[in-house]
């Protein structure tokens, strides 16, 4: 593909499902508004497994602690994409890692990501979005916030803290 062709793509960095969700509703309305194509970058954990005689340790799977939702799987990146009337072109990268997506991006995309947030030590979302930034991708980094909880968990939660003040 040419870089002219892909220059009029925006790219959605899947990472979790809610905030999955949410970068392809930014990213549908960035590309709607910049006659671009949406496509997803889907990273899924590196599998490995660990043996060692002298820990006595023999086929044992570990996780990838840098991905922040293993179970995010090429099904679920679709059911989220169609719920949007979308049908991106979803690229499954081998692990979570700056050289892997910058393996996939052209230069000067536009990146958009949708992640937790610290204020004092990044998210492996913060970084990643920082070190795209840094190397001249345009970045739209969506900080995600929970949503609140159902309002009778909240009204009891605000009746009891009420009981504290009064008493």
């Amino acid at each position: 593909m040419s870089e002219a062709v892909q220059a009029n793509r925006i790219f959605a960095i899947a990472t979790t499902a809610d905030e999955t969700l949410h970068a392809l509703e930014v990213g549908q309305a960035l590309a709607r508004g910049g006659h671009a194509d949406l496509s997803v970058i889907l990273p899924v954990p590196e599998r490995l497994t660990v043996s060692s005689g002298r820990a006595g340790v023999r086929d044992l799977p570990t996780a990838d602690l840098a991905h922040p939702d293993a179970g995010l799987c090429d099904s679920v990146v679709r059911a989220l994409a169609e719920r949007l009337d979308l049908h991106p072109k979803i690229t499954v990268l081998n692990g979570w890692s700056l050289e892997r997506l910058l393996g996939v991006l052209p230069a000067g995309a536009t990146v958009v990501i949708c992640g937790s947030m610290n204020h004092f030590v990044e998210t492996p979302e913060q970084r990643i979005a920082r070190e795209l930034s840094r190397r001249k991708f345009d970045v739209v980094f969506l900080p995600y916030v929970p949503p609140p909880p159902p309002a009778a968990d909240r009204t009891v939660h605000e009746t009891e803290i009420m009981r504290h003040l009064i008493c």
